[in-house]
């Protein structure tokens, strides 16, 4: 269906202990496992996501992501962020928020194989009847979660062009992790930028109603 994309979207699990949740698993909040000595990023963003690569289902995502290692993401409330990506082999360490960053409660991630929908796609007919867009609204990316890869939740218009979405984080409310109203924080990047692991050109964006 070349209106649809792929993608990983990610629940979470039951609240735990973060000592219970292993080095360098996927997970949301808590503290993030880092190689030893690099400084929190600069400008104390928050903690957000860090996902395991080699934990993600065989040939899913047609991005070019790397396959191994982890990746980390920070941002801050105005939606400045960071994909940090530790290469696989690297020994990681469990590094403390500063006091200025806000902590969400960490949970553990577990990824479900979606189809997301491009609703600006130009071969996609023009609706006005409501029931009919409802339709295609619970098509497009979830916003109380996270998701990698495939189509991003359109909120405003204006994405910018031969960009990809890497990462979505929605607002989840049983966090405290908001973004606006309703509003998610996307990440995306140039496809070449994705296969050569350049996660410094990023762009962030934050969406709300």
């Amino acid at each position: 269906i070349s209106i649809t994309r792929p993608a990983l979207f990610f629940t979470l699990a039951e609240a735990v202990p973060e000592d219970v949740i292993p080095l360098g698993a996927s997970k949301i909040g808590g503290s993030p496992d880092l190689p030893e000595g690099p400084a929190w990023p600069d400008g104390a963003p928050s903690f957000l996501v860090q996902i395991n690569l080699a934990e993600l289902p065989e040939g899913v995502l047609d991005i070019a992501l790397s396959r191994e290692g982890i990746l980390s993401c920070f941002a801050n409330r105005t939606g400045n962020a960071v994909l940090i990506w530790n290469k696989p082999g690297t020994t990681l360490s469990r590094l403390s928020p500063p006091q200025s960053c806000k902590r969400f409660e960490p949970r553990c991630l577990a990824a479900t194989i979606v189809l997301t929908l491009d609703i600006d796609h130009p071969h996609l007919p023009a609706v006005e009847d409501d029931e009919i867009f409802d339709v295609i609204d619970d098509w497009s990316v979830p916003e109380n979660g996270v998701q990698l890869g495939g189509n991003r939740k359109i909120i405003q218009h204006g994405e910018q062009q031969q960009m990809r979405l890497v990462l979505q984080i929605g607002t989840i409310d049983e966090l405290g992790l908001q973004w606006g109203e309703l509003g998610c924080l996307t990440l995306s990047m140039r496809p070449d930028d994705i296969a050569a692991c350049r996660f410094d050109h990023l762009h962030s964006e934050v969406q709300s109603y």
